[in-house]
């Protein structure tokens, strides 16, 4: 997997942007895989209110600074692709977490609608073991923190429902007694227990 944004921002397999104008940038990317990002965007992104005279200058000079390590990486700098508009990422599929989550998650919806619940399950624990943490954990910044929550929400939802599918498999005891034993959810303490939302859910 080339792009990991469902926690810290990884590329090729390591969290290795470390500068913070060239994080913040190359994590408005995939978070809009498919689409060139206006240049205006970034802009905002990288300085809010407060863009200097030569923010268009400063952001090629990062992106060229992206394109760079995406070498020493072993990556094509071209996935990086230069818009008259602005920029964007070229992604196959499997390369970018958030894409792969989303599939499983339909996967394990239509696994649900035919009845195969124990699929569902599989499917459903496939897609939150991708997680590593809040999205984009450690990247401030207004535009990508918004972003970055919607897929967090989207990460309780699917808990939640990974939570109704092992109620109706008769798994309420393991979940309140041992929660991230099911494997909903993972490690990450950030989350709810199982047990709360279980509380909540429609067996």
């Amino acid at each position: 997997m080339r792009f990991g944004i469902l926690g810290p921002l990884r590329v090729g397999g390591e969290a290795t942007v470390t500068a913070g104008r060239d994080r913040t940038i190359l994590a408005m990317l995939p978070l809009q895989a498919g689409r060139i990002v206006p240049t205006e965007e970034l802009v905002d992104a990288v300085w809010e209110e407060q863009p200097p005279a030569t923010a268009r200058a400063q952001l090629q000079t990062c992106v060229s600074r992206l394109r760079r390590r995406f070498t020493t990486l072993g990556l094509p700098p071209e996935l990086i692709v230069t818009d008259p508009v602005g920029y964007g990422v070229r992604t196959a599929p499997g390369d970018l977490d958030a894409e792969v989550f989303a599939h499983k998650v339909a996967a394990a919806r239509a696994a649900v609608t035919a009845g195969q619940l124990v699929d569902a399950r599989r499917r459903l624990r496939a897609a939150l073991a991708l997680w590593r943490g809040p999205a984009l954990g450690g990247i401030a910044g207004r535009s990508v923190r918004g972003r970055a929550q919607t897929l967090d929400e989207q990460r309780v939802t699917v808990l939640e429902e990974c939570v109704a599918v092992e109620l109706r498999l008769g798994n309420a005891v393991d979940l309140i007694d041992a929660p991230r034993r099911s494997g909903c959810g993972g490690a990450d303490p950030e989350l709810p227990g199982l047990g709360a939302l279980s509380a909540g859910a429609v067996p």
